[in-house]
């Protein structure tokens, strides 16, 4: 039994688990909201220390950005949860959302690995730099084969994937950068 199967068996068939455990996964969300909001919010945080090096960066600064990312992924989950709910969906596809909650997971706690790498053994541009793109390709790479699993699965649903890709993924995240610069 591979990496495949485990992988495939922990995605797309967790929806018994997800019912059965849902107060467990409740809380893991709230966890998980956590270490990636902190995780994304000191890549951004360290970012623009890397381009603004001549300004200061207070903690203050952080802070600001975790709490902006806190606030903008709860809204983003309540929302999601709520359009779920209204159109009778929640039942259904809470076992991709809380899958795809987890993609975001991972890649927070990478970042945050990452970047203790990053402050206390290498301090260099080019690392940061190719660290970056790295743990990118490889959010890209989940995301992807997350999303190419699901579609096998529920080929009659892809109105529902378009509009999670287009209004519920990608437009905040346009919004937090129009925002930002």
């Amino acid at each position: 039994m591979g990496l495949d199967v485990l992988f495939r068996r922990l995605l797309m068939n967790s929806q018994v688990l997800v019912n059965i455990l849902f107060p467990f996964f409740h809380f893991l969300h709230i966890g998980s909201l956590i270490i990636a909001a902190s995780g994304f919010s000191l890549w951004f945080f360290t970012f623009f220390a890397l381009i603004h090096s001549n300004t200061s960066l207070s903690i203050a600064t952080f802070y600001s950005f975790f709490s902006v990312l806190i606030v903008f992924i709860f809204t983003r989950a309540l929302f999601i949860r709520f359009v779920l709910k209204k159109l009778g969906y929640w039942k259904e596809k809470r076992s991709f959302y809380f899958s795809n909650l987890m993609i975001y997971f991972y890649v927070g706690l990478m970042l945050l690995l990452f970047l203790l790498l990053y402050y206390f053994s290498f301090k260099n541009m080019l690392f940061f730099g190719m660290g970056s793109i790295l743990i990118f390709g490889f959010w890209l790479f989940l995301q992807s084969r997350f999303f190419i699993l699901y579609l096998i699965g529920h080929l009659k649903e892809i109105i529902y994937l378009i509009f999670y890709l287009c209004c519920l993924n990608l437009a905040p995240w346009l919004w937090i950068y129009k925002q930002l610069f």
